[in-house]
């Protein structure tokens, strides 16, 4: 399912950027609108992670804007941008293309996403980090990677005319954040890699078309 969901989010980016000319010019007459999503982990850390790692299993949300600028009867794009507050504190943009089974009620997405670590460097800011780590020994030295490139898609339903926006995506990492550990005794140094997928349920208002 996940090979399925990445292969759909290539081809849809390519379309997108072959189509870059026209995406900018319609962006200028965007319905815009502000989105909100609980973020359901669907990571699968098995038992070495997890004693490693913590509760990267947790949950989170995010918040952010939208916009929806029409490409045709059908195909719209839906570029969003938000912050994340999960495993890390990133922001994160999305770049969707849309096609529309029944208009303005109903709509499915996919498209690449991109994320930005907000900060790496200090011990509080992998979130997911349970007291750093869970096994004795072990010191957690930070982030080295601060993006990650990954993955949506889902569907949209639209109510009262398109003003409110129901969603749900699934978001796919492609790559990871490099997360450096070291056992204290012997200075040995661990790199693992934190790859957060998400199940995305959010609701959205959006505002209208620019002038």
């Amino acid at each position: 399912m996940r090979n399925l969901f990445t292969s759909l989010a290539l081809i849809i980016s390519a379309v997108t950027f072959a189509q870059g000319g026209k995406i900018m010019n319609t962006l200028s007459k965007a319905e815009w609108g502000v989105r909100a999503n609980y973020l359901v982990n669907t990571n699968s850390l098995g038992k070495q992670n997890k004693l490693f790692m913590g509760d990267l299993d947790s949950h989170g949300f995010n918040v952010g804007i939208s916009a929806k600028a029409d490409l045709g009867k059908k195909l719209f794009i839906n570029p969003e941008l938000y912050y994340n507050n999960s495993i890390t504190h990133q922001i994160e943009m999305p770049i969707l293309l849309g096609y529309s089974i029944l208009p303005n009620k109903f709509a499915i997405i996919a498209g690449p996403s991109i994320k930005y670590a907000i900060s790496s460097d200090t011990k509080d800011n992998l979130t997911g980090f349970a007291q750093q780590t869970n096994i004795p020994g072990v010191k957690y030295n930070g982030i080295s990677s601060m993006f990650k490139a990954g993955f949506q898609a889902g569907f949209q339903t639209y109510f009262k005319n398109g003003k409110y926006v129901l969603s749900a995506k699934y978001d796919g990492a492609i790559t990871g954040q490099t997360v450096n550990l070291e056992n204290i005794s012997t200075g040995k140094r661990y790199e693992m890699k934190e790859k957060d997928n998400f199940i995305s349920i959010g609701l959205g208002y959006n505002f209208g078309k620019s002038k």
